[in-house]
């Protein structure tokens, strides 16, 4: 089993099954399809205090994606780039979308937290991490 430890302000949109992926850093250990995952959340401090378990699910898929100032590109060989610029306004829509899987109101406030929370000046390189959302 895989477990992906949350902001706690993420937790309401994944029992709600709204968000339903997570963009990381790399792995150390590849994840794949069919495996586990467990989103946890700390039930106070980070380190000094229990885990509480929101979700058990099981990946779906696994995609690389880098994340820049204007837009995001996948993994080579897929044909999915959405940027975000005055010249390309038809693929907005796909970045709004993303940002709402991904638990974010908006675009604009994906591309802020990824700012915040790692820096843009070079495009973050991670992986899409996605799971079966909660049965209702």
């Amino acid at each position: 089993m895989i477990v992906k430890m949350c902001k706690p302000n993420f937790e309401p949109p994944i029992v709600a099954g709204i968000k339903i992926h997570t963009i990381r850093p790399p792995a150390k250990r590849p994840i794949l399809p069919g495996m586990e995952l467990s989103l946890r959340v700390w039930t106070g401090k980070a380190y000094r205090s229990p885990q509480r378990e929101i979700l058990r699910t099981v990946v779906t898929e696994v995609e690389g994606i880098r994340i820049h100032r204007d837009g995001v590109e996948f993994s080579p060989g897929t044909l999915r780039v959405f940027w975000c610029c005055e010249s390309n306004r038809k693929r907005r829509p796909r970045l709004e979308q993303l940002a709402r899987n991904d638990g974010f109101q908006s675009w604009e406030e994906m591309r802020a937290w990824f700012e915040n929370e790692h820096g843009l000046a070079e495009p973050f390189e991670g992986s899409l991490i996605s799971w079966k959302p909660p049965t209702a």
